[in-house]
């Protein structure tokens, strides 16, 4: 199963990225699900917050993907 959680969830929790991190793994409800989930970049996003957020998700080896 692949989901997209883009850059600006974060901003549902307090601008932490690291809450995402965290929560992001415990998505699936079944062990046998293959989850790979997918780093959303919105093209409207602000250069600079788009990078330094986007360094920490990847950085997590939590997301298997990015798409732009």
């Amino acid at each position: 199963m692949e989901a997209s959680v883009d850059l600006n969830l974060a901003s549902f929790f307090d601008r932490k990225v690291e809450k995402i991190i965290e929560i992001t793994p415990h998505l699936k409800e079944k062990p046998q699900i293959d989850f790979r989930p997918e780093l959303g970049i919105n093209k409207d996003l602000e250069h600079g917050k788009g990078y330094s957020d986007g360094i920490k998700y990847i950085k997590s080896g939590v997301f298997k993907s990015v798409y732009f």
